[in-house]
């Protein structure tokens, strides 16, 4: 999934075997411009797959298709 920041940076969230991962994407939306890190989880191990992010305010939330928590982000 494909989360636009309000700053305007682009991130591409995926993963699988129960670890998110993050890689901000360049400017063409089809290279990267990082390198790609694990997700941090605030209290849960549990993640399937399908990550979505939410941002409220200043926190951003992730829910997927195990179940919906607090992304630090």
């Amino acid at each position: 999934m494909v989360f636009t920041d309000t700053d305007g940076s682009a991130y591409l969230y995926f993963g699988g075997a129960r670890q998110p991962r993050v890689v901000r994407l360049d400017s063409d939306m089809v290279s990267t411009a990082g390198s790609i890190t694990d997700v941090v989880l605030d209290g849960s191990t549990r993640f399937a797959e399908a990550p979505h992010i939410r941002k409220v305010g200043d926190t951003c939330y992730e829910r997927d298709f195990a179940c919906p928590r607090y992304v630090d982000a």
